[in-house]
């Protein structure tokens, strides 16, 4: 493959996925704004960031729980019962 082949597929490949990230972005401004209420008109801008800041601590608050394991992770089985699963021995009990 030749070097200017090589820069015309990287160049695709990084704009296709600022643009999927935009998307992605736009869309999250759009359930914070339609369905869990958060505000969105000019006078009460403040809210709506708080409102974010509050909701994106409260996702990396869990995901760092999860990652010490506070949080045991459940799974369902095949089965359809969830198990409990243990973070220190990587085995989930039935």
């Amino acid at each position: 493959t030749s070097r200017d082949a090589k820069y015309k597929a990287k160049q695709a490949n990084d704009t296709f996925f600022v643009r999927f990230g935009d998307v992605i972005s736009a869309g999250i401004v759009f359930a914070g704004t339609t369905w869990l209420g958060f505000v969105s008109d000019g006078a009460q801008k403040a809210v709506y960031y708080l409102d974010n800041i509050k909701l994106t601590n409260s996702v990396l608050t869990y995901a760092r729980h999860l990652a010490v394991g506070r949080i045991a992770p459940t799974r369902v089985s095949a089965t359809g019962r969830s198990t409990s699963c243990s973070s220190t021995a990587r085995t989930c009990a039935a």
